[in-house]
This record gives structure tokens, sequence and C-alpha cells, in this order.
């Protein structure tokens, strides 16, 4: 996303001041802004729709999103609980 750096009325996609990346829509709106070190994602970041209501917010570390990676946790987690009671109940009446 970042090789072009205006859309075709103008507007620029994207803009790096310091270690803060901004994304913008076509309509000027905000995208997204977080921090941006040697091209990866790092720390915070948030994203809007093109409406410019708030989406999502991210915490990322080296373009890894943490939400995501703690999600798949949880639910790993939940889903070895269930098999590991399902397996004991299973022992217990054999």
């Amino acid at each position: 996303m970042q090789d072009k750096s205006h859309y075709t009325n103008g507007q620029k996609i994207h803009e790096q001041i310091g270690d803060v990346l901004t994304y913008f829509y076509k309509n000027g709106q905000l995208k997204a802004r977080g921090i941006s070190i040697n091209g990866t994602m790092q720390g915070e970041w948030v994203f809007w729709r093109e409406t410019g209501q708030l989406w999502q917010i991210g915490n990322y570390k080296d373009n890894l999103n943490f939400w995501c990676l703690e999600s798949l946790l949880s639910v790993s987690a939940i889903l070895f609980t269930f098999v590991w009671s399902v397996f004991a109940e299973y022992i217990h009446l054999t």
C-alpha cells in the first residue's frame, strides 16, 4: 500500500511523520494510524471506517496483531478444557 503516494483525485494515501504512519481513504477521512518502525506495525493502531466512525483498535508487535493472538489462545484454552472434561468423563465411565 505504500508504493503509491496519492489517489487519482490527488488525496494522499498515507503520510509518515516520525514513527507515526497515517493512512487515508480517498475521501480524506482517516483510515488507520499507528507506529511504524522500519516498515512494521508496532504498538497501538487505530482504524476507522470510511464514514469516520471508529472501527477497531489493535496492538501490534512486528506486524503481529496481539488481539488476534490473545483471542486464539483463549479459544484454544476453552477447547482444551472442554476436550479434557469429555476425556475425563469417558475415563470415569469405563
